[in-house]
């Protein structure tokens, strides 16, 4: 069901132009032509509320938005996906182009469920951590830095696989693209954390 908003707005000058352009001849009653000044700003800066609000109801039912209205309205549609957790698909050329965007928390959920499954080798005081879905290894003197290390050989691969997936949909490694998701999405300083809570899980169900 498609829902309407009709907004009326008007200009509401500030109280010192206001002031300016009373009749100097106007007789100064006690309260008068102030107090009525002071009303109308009051009435304008209620007016100027209720059209913050209509707009932002507007925006809070709308999941699906014109090209040309997010991108001038950018600001207030990031607050709505990232905040509010309100996805939008953006659509521009009649339906022929669409992009979906979603905050960060909305995505995590989504792409909870594609978890990596790093395995952990300890040898001769070297301690490897290994990704074998994906051939990527890590290494350092202790988990910890192996694990920095894989986290660093994992973001060098997500760069080039987003970058270029266009080519990467096309192979065998086309079933990495939500991990990878679930890997960008996450915080970098989140990162290590990541991977080692995705290592207990498996350890864990294993």
């Amino acid at each position: 069901m498609v829902r309407s908003i009709t907004l009326e707005v008007r200009v509401i000058y500030p109280a010192d132009v206001l002031l300016a352009q009373k009749a100097p001849s106007q007789p100064q009653t006690a309260g008068g032509s102030e107090a009525s000044t002071v009303a109308s700003i009051s009435k304008g800066a209620q007016l100027v509320t209720l059209v913050k609000l209509c707009y932002s109801s507007l925006m809070e039912l709308t999941t699906e938005i014109e090209f040309t209205r997010a991108k001038a309205s950018l600001s207030e549609v990031m607050t709505e996906v990232v905040h509010r957790q309100h996805p939008k698909v953006i659509d521009r050329n009649g339906g022929r182009e669409r992009a979906l965007l979603i905050g960060g928390e909305v995505a995590e959920a989504a792409l909870a469920g594609y978890r990596f499954a790093p395995e952990v080798i300890v040898d001769d005081g070297e301690v490897t951590v290994r990704l074998s879905q994906f051939g990527l290894l890590g290494f350092g003197e202790t988990v910890d830095e192996a694990m920095s290390d894989l986290v660093a050989e994992l973001d060098a691969y997500a760069e080039r696989f987003l970058g270029d997936y266009a080519f990467y949909r096309r192979t065998n490694r086309a079933q990495h693209l939500p991990y990878l998701l679930r890997f960008k999405i996450t915080p970098p300083e989140r990162r290590p954390a990541l991977l080692s809570e995705d290592s207990r899980v498996q350890a864990t169900a294993g």
